[in-house]
């Protein structure tokens, strides 16, 4: 395919179609005529990838949690590279730190968390052409389960309003 600016064909190429990969020449023009074309380069169509979905609790304790990580639904013409997981220090305002590179499985396991803080979590998608959007954010409190609640007995027991 060569891509010109002419008057014979009114532009450049068009209906270029994300994903496939074009051959391309080029060459120059001045006041003495056109130069030779260059050599043959290899261009995919692409753009980087959509954001991934937001990241989803599984299951939870006070320090650990486990994650479905949300999937990428438009790779943006070029295969995915990988995934990133970034996580906050449980504190608003804390910067996050990636904690996981790759192309992973749907669940992911987060151990280590202190007891009390409300962590938030989101993900991108890095293909050949660069890293995503961040997902949406997911907060989640860490916390263990409550205590058994004592038995009611007949004086614990009030109907007043």
């Amino acid at each position: 395919m060569i891509i010109s600016q002419s008057e014979a064909d009114g532009g450049y190429k068009k209906n270029i179609r994300r994903g496939l990969i074009y051959r391309i020449q080029y060459r120059a023009q001045n006041v003495n005529g056109w130069s030779n074309y260059s050599p043959i380069a290899y261009i995919q169509a692409a753009r980087v990838p959509d954001a991934p979905l937001p990241v989803t609790v599984v299951t939870s304790d006070s320090t650990t949690i486990t994650l479905k990580l949300g999937l990428c639904l438009e790779n943006g013409g070029s295969n995915l590279l990988k995934y990133t997981l970034y996580r906050d220090e449980g504190v608003l305002g804390s910067p996050f730190t990636a904690i996981y590179e790759g192309l992973f499985d749907q669940e992911y396991k987060i151990s280590g968390l202190s007891p009390g803080l409300n962590y938030r979590l989101k993900t991108t998608a890095t293909n050949a052409i660069g890293e995503s959007d961040a997902s949406d954010l997911t907060s989640w409190y860490s916390a263990s389960l409550p205590t058994k609640p004592v038995q009611l007995t007949r004086g614990t027991f009030s109907t007043r309003t």
